[in-house]
């Protein structure tokens, strides 16, 4: 870990544009960010952006971050419930899906082992007996 101190008043710049780079850039919005009504650069670097919103968070008198908290907790809490609610129809989704492909799985089972004894010349009321199946499927086999 290292430790850098930065010494505002040292900041030789009157301006972003005078910057060299992005680290200089991020320095002078620190020294002039109350001054300032807009912050430039935010647009090409997250970075700004992201202390700009922290910036406002820590500008928020204690009722309106009281306000932003519960608003937040509350939006995190929907969002929670939205995922929840998706996963679990997921998963029944899943089990009605096997539900079904087992159930058309033990059909084509049936339907198959009425095809092959047709083949080999069982009399069809035998092989409607032992499938279950109608006379007029076992005619399409």
């Amino acid at each position: 870990m290292r430790m850098t101190y930065i010494m505002f008043p040292q900041m030789k710049y009157g301006s972003i544009e005078e910057c060299e780079d992005n680290f200089e850039r991020i320095i002078f919005i620190l020294k002039n960010m109350k001054t300032m009504e807009y912050i430039p650069g935010k647009e090409h670097l997250p970075i700004i952006e992201k202390l700009e919103q922290v910036a406002r968070l820590g500008a928020l008198s204690d009722g309106e971050r009281l306000a932003y908290d519960r608003a937040v907790d509350a939006y995190r809490v929907e969002q929670d419930a939205w995922k929840t609610a998706i996963e679990e129809g997921r998963e029944e989704g899943r089990e009605e899906g096997r539900e079904e492909g087992r159930e058309e799985g033990r059909e084509e089972g049936i339907r198959e082992m009425a095809r092959k004894l047709k083949a080999l010349g069982v009399a069809v009321k035998d092989i409607i007996s032992a499938s279950g199946l109608s006379e007029s499927v076992i005619a399409s086999l």
